[in-house]
């Protein structure tokens, strides 16, 4: 819009193009053909009535008054920002308690972060007038900059980057799904994402011969946000020492919340509401994707070395596949661990530090949500092996949002405080009735 450069171009091109045609005629001494009669009126107009020059020149002291008014506009703003960073700069920061640099926070970089998101939670969840009054004397501290104040009237309080990020890198931690997923940012609360389903095919041909035409495929994924929320409760009485304890019991007990459900639904979803809709791993997996152990071998504790080697050789060798083992602790020391234990040469040494979490070349990841059970489990399945980034995508549309209510454990003096995240889980590639997608699992035989 505006563009005073284009728009001056294009006066020069006309006037130029006027002159030109002037100085033709003038040069070869007589009068202008009727054509070109006919340009120049177009040019400069004819009687009152302006052309393509003047309507060109006015354009061009429109765009010239525009980009004025968008430097004199720029020009204010950045006068305001120095006032407002020499304001900030002149107003102390409140002093932190000494023992703040005694505070051992679990999961913050140091005491005086978790002190700060503390006072965050205190002052803008639970009303502390005191923790308002430090936040607001601090406001101009980096942990609060990307805070937008206690204002809830879209359904809950901003939280600060810092405490947002250490949510996000816990559930990264405690949560198998997201952490090795493909993560999709979600610009709406319904996405669709594209999915390769085939690609070209090359053909020999003789000479002279057509040559025989294949296209690249491709459908889509979708993504509808759910939203997931967690319920805690904390005492209404505050003091200096609990306040860096309060960020740290708060982020853990909402990471860990999320992060749990989030792996329930990856991995055991079956499209109830009880998953949010979500169909997870065990209910997505088409039957070439699924490997029955050997006839007899009904639970983990009988599982065979064959059995992981048909899991591993069904598995599709896709361009840059990472596959990793996916299963509950408990399976992997009935199961997998037990086989490399009786593999034999090991040492003392070994036995005592057990069996690492590789397994026949490939990494173990626990899944501490995936069926436990170490007896019969006939039809069962409990182990998965693949790449989760290629079979699923998870869709990220809203970060953590936190409210605050006196009412609900008013009789126990506690304040409920309620953190929510919206999220998706697409189990996209599943493989069909014979052929194995990127995740292939291990079925205890019925």
């Amino acid at each position: 819009m505006y563009d005073l450069k284009k728009i001056r171009e294009q006066v020069n091109s006309l006037i130029d193009e006027g002159n030109a045609i002037m100085a033709l005629v003038k040069a070869e001494d007589r009068e202008p053909s009727a054509e070109e009669k006919a340009r120049l009126d177009e040019l400069y107009g004819v009687d009152e009535n302006g052309g393509l020059i003047s309507a060109a020149e006015k354009e061009e002291k429109r765009a010239e008054h525009y980009h004025a008014e968008l430097s004199r506009i720029a020009a204010r703003r950045a006068a305001e920002r120095r006032q407002f960073v020499d304001d900030e700069q002149q107003t102390p920061q409140a002093s932190l308690p000494k023992i703040v640099n005694k505070y051992r926070t679990k999961h913050y970089a140091d005491g005086e972060e978790a002190y700060c998101i503390g006072q965050f939670i205190a002052a803008s969840v639970l009303g502390d007038e005191k923790a308002k009054e430090f936040v607001q004397a601090n406001r101009n501290r980096e942990i609060f900059a990307a805070h937008s104040g206690s204002d809830n009237s879209k359904g809950g309080y901003a939280v600060p980057e810092t405490m947002e990020n250490t949510i996000i890198r816990l559930v990264e931690q405690f949560g198998v799904f997201r952490q090795f997923s493909m993560n999709y940012p979600m610009p709406s609360a319904s996405v669709l994402v594209p999915r390769r389903t085939g690609g070209f095919t090359s053909y020999f041909v003789g000479e002279n011969d057509s040559i025989t035409t294949s296209d690249l495929t491709l459908n889509q994924a979708k993504l509808d946000a759910k939203k997931l929320a967690v319920l805690t409760q904390v005492s209404s009485e505050l003091n200096e020492d609990s306040i860096a304890a309060l960020a740290d019991l708060i982020t853990e007990e909402i990471a860990f919340a999320f992060a749990n459900k989030e792996d329930e639904c990856g991995f055991n979803g079956d499209g109830t509401s009880t998953y949010g809709g979500i169909v997870g791993l065990e209910s997505a997996l088409a039957a070439g994707s699924i490997v029955d152990a050997a006839t007899g071998n009904d639970s983990v504790a009988e599982h065979d070395l064959a059995d992981y080697e048909a899991v591993v050789g069904k598995l599709p060798m896709y361009p840059g596949i990472q596959p990793r083992w996916f299963m509950h602790k408990a399976v992997w020391m009935a199961g997998a661990g037990r086989l490399m234990d009786a593999a034999g040469g090991n040492r003392i040494a070994d036995l005592g530090m057990g069996p690492e979490p590789m397994f026949l070349g490939y990494p173990v990841t626990f899944a501490q949500v995936i069926d436990s059970t170490t007896g019969t489990n006939a039809s069962t399945i409990q182990v998965y092996f693949g790449d989760l980034r290629m079979a699923s995508t998870f869709g990220i549309r809203r970060g953590v949002s936190i409210r605050a209510d006196e009412s609900l454990y008013f009789a126990s003096d506690a304040i409920a405080i309620r953190g929510t995240e919206r999220f998706d889980i697409n189990v996209h590639e599943r493989g069909d009735a014979s052929n194995p997608g990127p995740v292939v699992a291990l079925k205890n035989a019925s």
